[in-house]
């Protein structure tokens, strides 16, 4: 398999938003992640494509000296192959370059192969935003996390 990852554009926005609909519960819109896609307000999106086809993506963005990641989304059928932290490991490459000192972002309590992602690479608890998130069963927790430079 033929692995790349570029940076999107809102053409892509369609496929990603496809994507996203199978890999969360609760997916971005697609004018969301076209917005995101286009760099209207300092976010930008990799995406990394395996034979050609979206297979995960992360959205993040730079103000001033802090970065923070928004959304990593992994195509189901290739989880659990490292794509995630490749795409992170990019995205944080990319901040550090353009002057960013650390990085921030929130999950889901419940998202542990998330935290274990982030907690590789670094990140560390910085507190929880009670009932943030809706959840199937009520609403669910969101953990803060950092990571500095």
């Amino acid at each position: 398999m033929t692995e790349f990852i570029r940076r999107a554009i809102p053409d892509d926005a369609a496929a990603l938003a496809v994507l996203d609909q199978l890999a969360d519960d609760w997916p971005w819109p697609e004018r969301r992640i076209a917005q995101a896609c286009g760099d209207t307000v300092g976010q930008r999106v990799l995406m990394l494509e395996l034979d050609g086809k979206p297979a995960a993506f992360v959205s993040f963005a730079l103000v001033l000296d802090e970065g923070s990641i928004y959304r990593i989304a992994v195509h189901p059928a290739q989880r659990r192959r490292g794509l995630g932290g490749q795409l992170l490991d990019t995205a944080l490459a990319q901040l550090r370059q353009q002057g960013a000192s650390r990085c921030l972002l929130e999950l889901r309590r419940g998202n542990q192969a998330a935290y274990a992602l982030y907690r590789s690479r670094g990140f560390i608890l910085d507190g929880e935003r009670p009932a943030y998130y809706p959840g199937t069963e009520g609403r669910e927790d969101a953990l803060l996390m950092s990571l500095q430079w």
